[in-house]
């Protein structure tokens, strides 16, 4: 059984979904969590505790305002 899940959530047209993926290492999740799209993703050990978290949030335009 994998030890580390990484949840990922991401805003589409106003509604959260989240998806989750899992890993043997937490070198492996951490990668993924840093690397993916997502606006957040959290990584959790084996015990269920958060270890990593990584925050995106949105994307601004050049003008200042969200698009």
């Amino acid at each position: 059984m994998s030890k580390h899940r990484v949840k990922t959530h991401h805003w589409i047209d106003g509604i959260l979904s989240f998806s989750e993926q899992f890993f043997e290492s937490f070198e492996e999740a951490k990668s993924f969590a840093e690397e993916s799209i997502h606006h957040n993703a959290k990584v959790f050990n084996e015990h269920g505790h958060v270890v990593h978290y990584v925050v995106k949030g949105h994307q601004q335009s050049a003008d200042g305002t969200y698009a």
